[in-house]
């Protein structure tokens, strides 16, 4: 994995949590999920396999994966995400702020990173 910030670690890790818990279900993944508890009791997830339902191929989802795709859309070359969408998260990842950053958006952004696009959303 790449160096980072503990801040910007504990932003993307916020939004892998979210897209585990509830991004997934809402297009048809399978899951199996790497996790460790912290002192909170709270579950982090290291990364997550996916597979989706019309494709023969896992893919594993990370903290770079996530990283990847805010990459992606800071060069503008996302198909099929609304520019306010894509503006509001520039802005939340630039602040580190990940409580704005809903299901919808962490499933989006591991489609970006996957497929260089919304596919699913």
């Amino acid at each position: 994995m790449t160096e980072r910030s503990p801040e910007r670690a504990q932003f993307l890790a916020d939004i892998l949590c979210t897209f585990a818990e509830g991004g997934i279900q809402m297009v048809g993944y399978l899951l199996d999920r790497t996790t460790h508890d912290d002192s909170h009791g709270i579950p982090e997830y290291e990364s997550v396999t996916v597979q989706y339902e019309d494709e023969p191929e896992r893919h594993v989802v990370n903290l770079d994966t996530i990283a990847k795709a805010f990459g992606i859309m800071r060069k503008g070359e996302v198909k099929y995400l609304p520019e306010g969408s894509r503006t509001r998260m520039l802005a939340d990842y630039r602040e580190l702020e990940a409580g704005d950053i809903d299901a919808v958006d962490a499933t989006n952004l591991v489609e970006i990173a996957l497929f260089g696009e919304v596919v699913y959303g």
